[in-house]
């Protein structure tokens, strides 16, 4: 159980991160990215402002995750429009690293919306 609640934590937290992704691109009409802050999608990530790209503001950086979790994503960075869609839909795979059958799948469509689904990514 405490694998599970794990997992969802974090598929919760990428979800929740995915709507203010959007939310500011559109806010500041410009584009947004959600990309691994550090070595990795594992040691966390960031929202930013890549409007300008040699100076990108980090409007938001989630570290410190739970263990016993580990991310797979289809893209390296997810960039919203300022028109709030994904530039390319991605899917982040949360997988507990106890138990391979305990997974999330939080896919976005090219409107941007984010999901969450139990099982594997597809």
């Amino acid at each position: 159980i405490a694998a599970t609640q794990r997992v969802r934590s974090v598929a919760s937290d990428l979800h929740t991160t995915l709507l203010r992704a959007r939310s500011e691109a559109v806010k500041r009409n410009g584009e947004v990215a959600i990309e691994a802050a550090g070595s990795g999608w594992n040691s966390g990530w960031r929202i930013v402002d890549i409007r300008n790209p040699d100076a990108p503001e980090t409007i938001e950086l989630r570290q410190d995750l739970p263990g016993g979790a580990t991310i797979t994503v289809t893209e390296a960075r997810l960039v919203y429009r300022e028109s709030g869609r994904l530039a390319a839909a991605g899917n982040l795979e949360v997988a507990s690293s106890a138990i391979s059958t305990i997974r999330r799948c939080v896919r976005t469509d090219l409107a941007g919306r984010p999901f969450v689904e139990t099982g594997a990514c597809q």
